[in-house]
């Protein structure tokens, strides 16, 4: 079986990952981590000088993803066993593998901007040593419409959203519950009774090739951002 985790930076996709994997259920889960896949060489990806004249990674942009690695790894863990595995990241929703298996639940983990945000400060600026100006730069240049362009409308493609301000226990009690309604198996009432969406896969769109459509044309929250 295969969970995907998709969400804005500092949603609490990570989080979600390993209270999932912590439970009865996700025993001997497989984890990967979108972040670990980020490409290296400069030839590849999208890369933005900063204001030195830098050239950063704009992880951002799901072309700055090693996608051959990660689908090669995501497939290597589905045929490697009957353990669950988990993958999150920005992006994670847009995985080939496994896309058709009933066995394959995608999760978009929601939490308002401003929560993201202060998520991220606290972590890598108080308890890190990242500068808070950069940081801040970063967010309103290019973070802030990084994710309307194209993670948010990633959300259309899961079957599922939970709140990434709920305790992560309660939010994972609600995903296999929700994978054992799709899979078929016995039903787990979901600890909140909430009732689970149904993922759109009729449409045949693939996220992936999507991924160059303005805004515009994929999601209409913000008209101001351009990608």
């Amino acid at each position: 079986m295969l969970l995907t985790l998709t969400g804005g930076p500092g949603a609490g996709k990570t989080t979600l990952a390993l209270a999932l994997a912590a439970t009865p259920e996700g025993q001997g889960a497989v984890l990967l981590h979108g972040d670990d896949y980020f490409v290296t060489d400069t030839s590849r990806g999208v890369w933005r000088p900063d204001p030195q004249g830098v050239p950063r990674l704009d992880v951002g942009d799901p072309a700055s993803l090693d996608w051959d690695r990660w689908e090669r790894d995501v497939t290597a863990a589905l045929h490697g066993g009957r353990r669950p595995v988990i993958a999150d990241g920005l992006f994670a929703a847009a995985t080939a593998a496994g896309r058709e298996s009933p066995g394959r639940l995608d999760v978009f983990v929601d939490l308002d901007a401003d929560l993201r945000l202060v998520r991220k400060i606290q972590r890598k600026c108080v308890q890190g040593d990242f500068p808070l100006d950069v940081l801040l730069r970063n967010y309103t240049e290019a973070r802030r419409d990084a994710f309307t362009c194209h993670v948010e409308p990633l959300r259309e493609r899961c079957a599922m959203v939970v709140d990434g301000a709920r305790p992560a226990a309660d939010n994972a009690a609600d995903v296999w519950a929700a994978w054992v309604r799709m899979s078929g198996l016995p039903e787990i009432p979901a600890a909140n009774g909430r009732a689970f969406g149904r993922c759109d896969r009729e449409t045949g769109l693939d996220p992936v090739n999507n991924f160059g459509r303005s805004c515009e044309d994929r999601h209409t929250r913000s008209s101001q951002a351009t990608c």
